[in-house]
């Protein structure tokens, strides 16, 4: 049996395979009304808040994950710092794009 499945099936029955909740990556209980939580966290704050809720949430993870299920908490950690990255590349992006519009139009307002 693959690790990803669980069997639900009884012991007379044919094998009935669900997949097993991803509580990483994409837990159930974070995804609400078509929208996961850490998409509207992202759309309510600023990118410096959103920065720092994402690297609270890394430090958070990695503080405790020698109290908890380790290896689930360092993931959880590197899901978070992988956010992170991905949103401060985006965030140069922006600013090379802004700064360059900025030279090309020669004055500014």
């Amino acid at each position: 049996m693959p690790n990803d499945f669980i069997n639900d099936s009884y012991e007379d029955e044919a094998p009935l395979y669900r997949m097993r909740e991803d509580l990483v990556n994409g837990p159930l209980h974070y995804n609400s009304g078509g929208i996961e939580c850490i998409e509207a966290m992202e759309a309510m704050l600023s990118k410096e808040e959103f920065i720092g809720y994402l690297r609270g949430n890394s430090f958070k993870y990695r503080w405790r994950f020698v109290l908890k299920d380790g290896t689930q908490d360092l993931k959880k950690a590197r899901w978070y710092e992988d956010r992170l990255l991905k949103v401060y590349e985006n965030n140069l992006n922006l600013k090379e794009v802004e700064s360059d519009n900025g030279q090309e139009g020669g004055a500014d307002c």
